[in-house]
């Protein structure tokens, strides 16, 4: 019983890790497109990232 719990918790332990990679990476994209990317732009980009995180398979409706 302990083994499936600690197997759970690095299986999602892995799942945050690669969840905050992509969002670094998303950052840090974002950060180096600032000057061309409108505000508007940034809101409407920053919304899609979101929804996808939320209804996105791997996270199972848990925000990271």
């Amino acid at each position: 019983m302990d083994a499936d719990k600690s197997l759970e918790k690095s299986i999602f332990h892995q799942d945050h890790q690669s969840l905050s990679m992509v969002t670094h990476h998303f950052v840090v994209r974002l950060h180096s497109l600032s000057l061309q990317v409108t505000f508007k732009e940034g809101v409407y980009l920053i919304w899609m990232m979101t929804l996808f995180s939320t209804f996105s398979p791997s996270s199972q409706g848990r925000l990271a």
